[in-house]
């Protein structure tokens, strides 16, 4: 399934609604990722919710995003922690060039 970020954070959808999602389909595309900050705490945390979701039911996730992987979340003070010793998703960073010179970074993670 393709959505765009905007479809899928910044309306008012919760984790039930992220549970359907991963339940009905195998792999979600989330294109259009921006950067997430503290002006955007709403959607970063339904963000969140959305990859857990996804993560739990073992539902593929591909973003794209007009920025790296490692800034993709800038002005948050978290870690990553793990109290259940699964795996973590591992994320791989694909950058590639539009037609237009900028680079866009394509990240596939699996968990």
């Amino acid at each position: 399934a393709w959505f765009t970020f905007d479809e899928l954070c910044k309306r008012p959808l919760g984790a039930a609604d992220y549970i359907a999602i991963a339940q009905r389909f195998d792999a979600v595309i989330c294109a259009n990722v921006p950067q997430l900050c503290g002006n955007t705490y709403n959607e970063a945390r339904r963000f969140v919710t959305l990859i857990d979701a996804l993560y739990e039911a073992q539902t593929r996730l591909v973003i794209s995003s007009d920025v790296a992987v490692k800034n993709l979340f800038v002005g948050f003070d978290a870690q990553l922690e793990t109290a259940d010793g699964d795996e973590e998703i591992a994320l791989q960073e694909q950058p590639k060039q539009r037609p237009n010179g900028d680079e866009e970074s394509l990240v596939v993670g699996e968990g």
